[in-house]
């Protein structure tokens, strides 16, 4: 099996984010989110890559701030969605600017600076529109999660119910900005509702991930 790993400078470490792509199946509204406890570690989260034949050819890794640390040394952990095959260089767009989305979150959760958070908020507004952007009008839906084996190339026990809820509400994000197409009809009073109800979902999976719990599940 031909495994690379990407590493991404994170939080104090590299985590792995596991996220399987199995099947062939301007103005920023900025909301007001309660941020988890200052992080005390980092999750190892871990995607796989997948080939067109639904074969894990590597794997993309990211770093999560976590504010319950109740494991040492935390598994690393595996989310995975299933959608249409894509080209690899969209594929990896795909997993790239979602979870640099739930990075720049994080960031924005954790700073002390007011200004900061805004700015980097709607830095994650634009990967989040271009993780959408990268699936191209594939249908999408949360697929395995668990601990990745990365040796192995498998995703295994335990499910997670929190991690579980997060996969989800990721991909109820990208289904509100899939459906708004892109270029939406402006509507008064907010210019992009769509936009702040994506947004709703990926902060709660991000304070999922981060605190351990699932919310609104």
């Amino acid at each position: 099996m031909n495994l690379f790993s990407i590493r991404r400078r994170g939080w104090g470490g590299t985590v792995l984010v596991l996220i399987a792509l199995v099947l062939g199946l301007t103005a920023t509204t900025v909301t007001a989110v309660p941020a988890p406890a200052r992080a005390a570690a980092t999750q190892q989260i871990c995607v796989p890559i997948l080939d067109a034949g639904g074969q894990i050819i590597g794997w993309h890794c990211f770093d999560i701030p976590v504010a319950v640390d109740d494991c040492v040394p935390c598994p690393v952990l595996a989310v995975s969605f299933q959608h249409l095959v894509l080209p690899p260089e969209a594929e990896y767009r795909f997993v790239d600017e979602l979870f640099t989305g739930v990075e720049l979150l994080a960031e924005a959760a954790l700073t002390t600076s007011p200004r900061v958070a805004v700015r980097l908020r709607a830095q994650a507004e634009q990967s989040f529109l271009a993780a959408a952007g990268a699936l191209g009008g594939s249908p999408i839906a949360p697929g395995p999660v668990g601990t990745a084996d990365l040796d192995r190339g498998v995703i295994g026990p335990p499910s997670q119910p929190w991690l579980t809820a997060a996969a989800t509400d990721l991909v109820d994000g990208l289904l509100i900005l899939q459906e708004a197409g892109p270029e939406p009809t402006p509507w008064e009073p907010d210019p992009q509702p769509w936009l702040t109800a994506a947004m709703e979902q990926f902060d709660e999976a991000y304070q999922e991930l981060a605190e351990r719990r699932p919310i609104g599940h």
